[in-house]
């Protein structure tokens, strides 16, 4: 209901709409990746192992302990926090040379 009241069902339902091209054997994604994994009781974290092969430039793997499938909402500073520290190589503190 909120997504109709504050009129923005459609971008709520743009990830859907748009379309989806699944990787196929030996593809990767060759952009340098941080993959953040909330703490799913009832989903196995993926080896990194397993994720190197999508993304051979993976820079960051973190496994939380906490949160959920809503991680932004259960534990926002943690998720600001991990964002930033994906983002800080590149984009460096105006403060540092």
């Amino acid at each position: 209901m909120i997504y109709w009241v504050t009129e923005t069902i459609s971008t709520s339902m743009r990830r859907y709409a748009l379309p989806y091209k699944p990787l196929l054997p030996g593809e990767s994604v060759p952009v340098p990746t941080s993959v953040l994994l909330p703490h799913e009781p009832k989903l196995p974290v993926p080896p990194e192992s397993w994720l190197r092969r999508a993304y051979p430039n993976l820079t960051r793997r973190v496994v939380l302990g906490e949160g959920g499938h809503f991680l932004a909402l259960e534990s926002p500073s943690r998720f600001v926090a991990e964002i930033e520290a994906a983002f800080r190589p590149y984009f460096p503190s105006p403060d540092k040379p």
